[in-house]
């Protein structure tokens, strides 16, 4: 039976789906989307970091892509924009002779490529970033739809990462980021999908164990109150937004796109970024 479409039916059909009642996520490839939808309740998202990052003899023990395969067993995406530390002649090139360059000055002044927003991992800051995104996507703790924040502002979470904002209230962001986004050749995004009407799982314990192994077998489990939902797709034009908010998310976050674009699902790398990207590409979100 094929994957579910990426429509304004996908959210009834997973909360239906047996995989996803015994599981807490569901994973789905229905071109030109690939997605996963996730019961925060069973699962958290992280913040993956690359090992050696921003040295050229790790490069082949731990490429960007190489080490985003350990991170796919459920679902993962790349992870923030980048940019170079700031270097001598910056001004003077672009595309690939900018990344190349920064990379090279990167090494040479011991300051690698930087994320333009701050990025936490564990409640410790990983990156204090260049501050030029204010969306972030933050998990301020575990175990439900609400400790998940995806709004402007500070980040002070346990797990956070500054992107695009492309979906605020359930409508597209008016901003340059969404504009910009249009532009690009595939991209990633994760999203916030509230339930208008929380739904009572306590039927779901008959087929599955998880209640009881994760919680005290006398407890009750909170309904299920909203889910989150990544996906990521490989094709121009960009117009994820207005997809998003077909499926009923009412804010998302975009991670960097075009050739930057990754996604990991079911234990392989279904998109791909560009092997320059092992240059400079350091950390991702994930599903843990």
């Amino acid at each position: 039976m094929p994957d579910y479409k990426f429509d304004a039916n996908l959210i009834p059909n997973v909360l239906a789906d047996q995989t996803f009642q015994n599981t807490g996520v569901y994973v789905g490839r229905s071109l030109p989307h690939r997605y996963a939808v996730i019961d925060p309740r069973r699962h958290n998202v992280d913040v993956w970091t690359k090992a050696n990052n921003g040295q050229f003899q790790a490069l082949k023990k731990s490429r960007y892509r190489d080490t985003a395969k350990t991170k796919a067993t459920i679902f993962c995406t790349n992870g923030p924009p980048m940019e170079p530390a700031p270097f001598t002649g910056s001004g003077l090139l672009s595309g690939d002779a900018y990344i190349y360059a920064g990379f090279a000055a990167s090494v040479t002044n011991g300051n690698p490529w930087e994320p333009y927003d701050v990025v936490r991992s564990g409640s410790a800051q990983l990156h204090a970033g260049r501050g030029n995104v204010k969306y972030v996507f933050e998990r301020i703790g575990q175990g439900s739809y609400g400790v998940y924040n995806i709004a402007p502002g500070t980040p002070t979470g346990v797990e956070d990462i500054g992107a695009y904002g492309i979906v605020a209230g359930g409508a597209v962001v008016n901003s340059n980021d969404h504009t910009g986004l249009k532009k690009k050749k595939g991209c990633a995004a994760w999203c916030k999908r509230p339930l208008s009407t929380p739904l009572d799982t306590a039927n779901w314990e008959t087929t599955t164990p998880w209640f009881r192994e994760a919680l005290n077998p006398d407890s009750i489990p909170e309904p299920l109150d909203g889910l989150i939902v990544a996906v990521a797709v490989s094709r121009k034009p960009v117009n994820l937004a207005t997809e998003i908010i077909a499926v009923g998310c009412s804010d998302a976050i975009a991670m960097d796109g075009s050739d930057s674009t990754l996604c990991g699902m079911r234990g392989g790398l279904q998109i791909k970024c560009a092997w320059k990207k092992d240059l400079v590409q350091r950390w991702e979100l994930y599903c843990t």
